[in-house]
């Protein structure tokens, strides 16, 4: 064999080991794929296989009888050489991985084109091996690892590729949210001055061609505001940004409110809109509800949208219990409208999908509402499931899991509509920059008897507390000078606890419920986003001014009195009523009212002169309501104030007399409305 003359140097006596070398001989064959390197006690080579001799350009008649460290000095005092010799010590086996011996034996790879400056990565076991004789060797095993070592620092390169990709996709995420909050801003600013205006249009004198242009613009305006609600929804939801509420709120008075805002389409398409509601009653659950009547609302949309002729149906039931302890709700909407063929109903919880082509053009929409839907459901850990035909109507089956709630949690003052009247001749602050909204905000205030104060940036906001009092104050958040930020974290500094703790409410077109969360956080109230309908205004109004003592205000001149006392009969609000009926019937309801009005006036009187708590409550009551059928609303609140939060006994005689005086003044002026439709009648 190839190094066997060179034996009898290395070893001591050759007549003795002469076998045993031959068999170790044997065993290291020179047909594996590694090096083999057999190495004495004094660190000569014994064996050095044909695989070292390829990779180092050394042959084996070079290397056996030499110590490794004349071959190759720089192993001296590298771990390789520490570990060998204590394998040749102890008996030990020792390894060293690639990374720990850094390639000591200068090997080179043999492939073509490979480079001869770069060393081979090396893989090192060191195991004792005992010759026939006894004598200790250590075998030396040296595995290539350039492979391991390319697929490693590949590996490393596709780690450092993706968690750069990684973070231009945040940014890019992070970008297109501050896009789309800046988009949703400069798009809802002047969408809400159009819609804003147009509802204001609509309540001036119009005649029924003119309601009809304002009803289309209101409609049109409104469509556009649903789709980019739509597309700022989906943006969330795909960068992981949608979170949820956890409130406990009463399902019944959502799930009629979204089932009413429906009724007159579906009257007008001629097709029945059925309510089952089998939930219990004083019942509440504990979730998010805006999501809860996005999905409903959505849901109903569609099947309305999609339905010529029959019905469409809501269910509502409670399920048993799950394993969890939660409750699963279930809801169906079905409708005898289109339908979906079987094929595509996978495809209509993708985002901008549709049945077909033709849905898009015929119907209309985006094709994001059951995307929306589905990954709503998701996030609240529900399902949604579709059974449907072709032209044979569908039903879309929801099953929600959700926490029971409290139902003497529930703020009543804060649900969908005002229980009550709100309060009137209130000084409210406007703080808004631009002129549109503010004009939109002071009009819909005035409409409600509201004394109102605008500003046009935080500054003036801050210096208009500072210097009067307010019962209300609508903070724009984006403002030149001072925002509505500073400007509400300013107020809340005041050490006047009345002016410091005045309500404010901040208006923002920015839809981002999360942000809502940071502007209540910085000390606001509540949250509107623009444009902000009445019936939230409303909300708002009763919300904060009902549950507030009004703040002493200068008495109003003499212009400003003759102004609110033109506001004592509501017109505009009586008109919904007039609409309804016909003029004799309009003629005896404001008869009966001066009537019974005197009637319950006789009770009250009764009531205080016998110190009748109860009695005075029942004819404060029934003048109350009858007041705000007729749209008397300044008689409405203030027998409403005095209804809730009562009176000193010895006041009650100076409050009949005000009573008194205010009724003069209701009815007097239903009397120039009598006569007002009498002379319409003629």
């Amino acid at each position: 064999m190839r190094g066997s003359r060179n034996l009898s140097k290395a070893m001591g006596d050759p007549d003795k080991d002469a076998e045993a070398v031959l068999g170790a001989e044997d065993r290291l064959s020179d047909a594996v794929a590694f090096g083999l390197c057999l190495v004495s006690q004094e660190l000569k080579i014994i064996r050095w296989n044909q695989w070292l001799a390829d990779h180092s350009s050394i042959s084996a008649a070079e290397a056996v009888g030499r110590t490794l460290f004349d071959l190759f000095p720089e192993l001296e005092k590298s771990r390789f050489a520490f570990s060998l010799k204590g394998t040749l010590a102890s008996g030990m086996a020792a390894y060293l991985s690639r990374s720990l011996n850094q390639s000591p034996f200068p090997l080179f790879s043999k492939s073509p084109g490979a480079s001869r400056d770069e060393r081979l990565q090396q893989e090192i076991q060191i195991m004792p091996f005992r010759l026939g004789s006894g004598a200790r060797t250590a075998l030396v095993q040296i595995r290539d690892a350039t492979s391991d070592f390319s697929r490693e620092r590949e590996l490393r390169q596709l780690n450092e590729d993706f968690r750069q990709a990684r973070v231009r996709a945040e940014e890019a995420n992070l970008t297109k949210s501050q896009f789309l909050a800046a988009m949703s801003h400069e798009i809802r600013t002047p969408l809400n001055g159009v819609l804003g205006m147009t509802r204001l249009l609509r309540d001036s004198e119009l005649n029924n061609a003119q309601i009809e242009l304002v009803e289309t613009i209101l409609s049109s305006g409104s469509t556009l505001m649903a789709v980019l609600n739509d597309v700022l929804d989906m943006s969330k939801i795909e960068a992981g940004e949608l979170e949820l509420e956890k409130v406990d709120f009463e399902p019944r008075s959502l799930i009629v409110s979204v089932v009413s805002m429906f009724r007159t389409l579906a009257e007008t398409k001629g097709i029945k809109l059925e309510l089952d509601y089998q939930l219990p009653d004083d019942f509440a659950l504990k979730g998010d509800p805006a999501r809860l009547r996005q999905i409903v609302w959505n849901l109903l949309s569609n099947a309305i949208k999609f339905t010529e002729i029959g019905e469409v149906r809501l269910a509502c039931e409670l399920r048993p219990k799950r394993d969890d302890g939660k409750l699963e709700i279930q809801l169906q909407i079905s409708d005898t409208g289109i339908g979906i063929a079987e094929e595509m109903q996978e495809k209509i919880f993708d985002p901008f999908q549709q049945a077909d082509k033709s849905t898009t053009r015929t119907y209309g929409g985006t094709g994001l509402g059951l995307a929306l839907v589905k990954n709503i459901l998701s996030a609240m850990e529900g399902t949604i499931s579709v059974e449907s035909s072709d032209g044979e109507g569908t039903c879309f089956t929801l099953l929600l899991p959700m926490e029971e709630g409290w139902f003497g949690a529930i703020d009543t003052d804060k649900s969908y509509q005002p229980s009550g009247v709100i309060p009137e001749n209130r000084r409210i602050l406007v703080a808004e920059d631009n002129m549109v909204n503010a004009r939109i905000a002071e009009a819909f205030l005035k409409k409600r008897n509201q004394l109102v104060t605008v500003v046009e940036d935080g500054q003036q906001a801050v210096d208009a507390m500072s210097s009067g009092n307010f019962d209300l104050i609508f903070m724009d958040v984006h403002m030149p000078v001072m925002d509505g930020l500073e400007a509400t974290a300013a107020i809340r500094a005041f050490d006047d606890q009345e002016k410091s703790s005045v309500p404010i409410v901040g208006l923002t077109a920015d839809a981002f419920i999360e942000n809502h969360r940071i502007f209540r956080q910085g000390g606001m109230d509540d949250v509107l986003t623009k444009p902000v309908n009445e019936r939230a205004l409303d909300r708002v109004l009763y919300h904060f001014l009902s549950r507030r003592a009004p703040v002493m205000v200068d008495e109003p001149d003499d212009k400003d009195k003759s102004q609110a006392g033109s506001e004592i009969f509501n017109r505009a609000g009586f008109s919904r009523v007039a609409t309804a009926v016909s003029k004799d019937v309009l003629l005896d309801i404001l008869a009966s009212a001066i009537t019974s009005f005197d009637r319950e006036m006789m009770n009250l009187k009764v009531g205080i002169s016998q110190k009748d708590g109860a009695h005075c409550r029942e004819a404060l009551h029934a003048i109350k309501g009858l007041a705000s059928t007729i749209s008397a609303d300044r008689l409405a609140g203030f027998t409403g104030q005095l209804e809730q939060n009562g009176a000193d006994p010895a006041d009650l005689d100076l409050i009949y007399q005000e009573l008194s005086g205010l009724l003069q003044e209701t009815e007097q002026a239903i009397d120039v409305e009598l006569n007002r439709i009498r002379e319409a009648k003629t």
